[in-house]
């Protein structure tokens, strides 16, 4: 008896899995079905292009050109900044990163406040500098307007010439040696919130007593 009845059940819920294989078959290749399938794919698409047009057409545009670095009478090195796009570039953040220091580049002098010294060495990326503007790492970049970035400081300090690399007005990441015939290799980096990130390439030398930053757009 009871195998009778699992018969009869197996046999009632196999043709109501085919009625509804069979009704839902009907749909999918029902005229009305198809077109609101692609009606809603190609709605998809074309928002979907339109979002990416107006994000290239109107988002912020960020850039640093070889020839934009200036020297203050008193010793800092900045780079500027652009935002050639149409909004403004919202939280800019400006990093330094150098590719070729150790341990023997670094300075530790008594007056000189510094996070990384020949004892305290660590590989100096991604440090964050400072806008000249706000004395702060955070920037907002108006649109066709730009910033600058206070980069580094040389100045002779009580022992011998160094290469401050700026954190705070008074305060320096690290002091680098202006040794003669010393180049310094690294990159300078700017994100936003808001837009894509830009980057220079830059060398630091110090040639017939005179230090020298030269930025370039070559890999290294």
């Amino acid at each position: 008896m009871n195998a009778t009845w699992l018969t009869l059940f197996k046999i009632a819920g196999g043709d109501a899995i085919a009625v509804i294989v069979h009704f839902l078959y009907n749909i999918l290749k029902s005229p009305m079905f198809i077109s609101i399938v692609a009606g809603g794919f190609i709605a998809g698409v074309a928002l979907f292009c339109s979002n990416y047009l107006y994000r290239l057409l109107v988002s912020p545009k960020l850039g640093i050109d070889e020839d934009e670095i200036s020297e203050t009478i008193d010793g800092y090195i900045r780079v500027k900044v652009k935002n050639e796009g149409k909004t403004s570039a919202d939280n800019c953040v400006g990093k330094i990163s150098f590719n070729n220091v150790n341990e023997a580049d670094l300075l530790e002098l008594p007056e000189i406040i510094t996070d990384i010294t020949p004892v305290r060495f660590r590989p100096i990326k991604e440090l964050k500098l400072v806008w000249v503007n706000t004395d702060s790492e955070n920037i907002t970049i108006n649109a066709h307007d730009n910033e600058v970035l206070r980069v580094l400081r040389k100045a002779p300090y009580s022992y011998e010439s160094a290469i401050g690399v700026v954190k705070k007005t008074f305060d320096r990441w690290c002091l680098l040696k202006s040794s003669e015939g010393k180049e310094y290799l690294g990159k300078i980096s700017v994100t936003a919130a808001n837009a894509k990130g830009t980057e220079i390439n830059f060398s630091i030398k110090s040639s017939d007593g005179k230090i020298k930053m030269v930025l370039f757009k070559k890999r290294i």
